[in-house]
């Protein structure tokens, strides 16, 4: 087996591991909470406006809030994976980051805007986005701000 084989499959095993941790939020926000709710909490958390640290759960309800992280690292995992990036130690911080901070202030909508900016930014310097990865995610904990800009209500400076 070749070095890059044996790294490609450390890579996977880890985020496979991550990709656990995530669906185990979900899971959870399954057992504690009911679909109706869920979906209504995760409407809630999606359509609120975000200071820094608004409390997801407070938002949307535990069940919500936790699935919310969940199919945010989710996610934030599969890209991880399409863009074939190293899986290094920083790379699971940044995603379990994702994960923590999914339960307030992060979101299946906000976090994006910021990670398309890093991929224009990488795409413009001719370098694989895979070496801009975890500036992109990390750069997310500025996601609240989209939100709080999104929703907004109008005539507010």
């Amino acid at each position: 087996m070749n070095h890059t084989h044996a790294s490609s499959e450390t890579d996977n095993f880890r985020l496979l591991i991550v990709a656990m941790y995530a669906a185990s939020f979900i899971a959870f926000g399954f057992v504690v909470d009911s679909p109706e709710k869920i979906v209504r909490g995760l409407i809630e958390i999606l359509t609120t406006r975000d200071a820094l640290l608004t409390d997801y759960i407070g938002v949307g309800g535990v069940g919500a809030a936790f699935v919310s992280a969940g199919l945010l690292t989710l996610c934030s995992s599969l890209v991880y994976y399409l863009s074939g990036a190293k899986i290094s130690g920083a790379s699971v911080a940044c995603l379990f980051l994702v994960l923590g901070f999914g339960l307030f202030g992060k979101n299946l909508l906000n976090v994006w805007f910021i990670v398309i900016g890093v991929l224009l930014y990488a795409r413009f310097k001719g370098e694989p986005f895979s070496t801009h990865i975890n500036t992109a995610f990390f750069g997310a904990a500025l996601a609240p701000i989209f939100s709080e800009m999104r929703w907004r209500p109008r005539g507010v400076q």
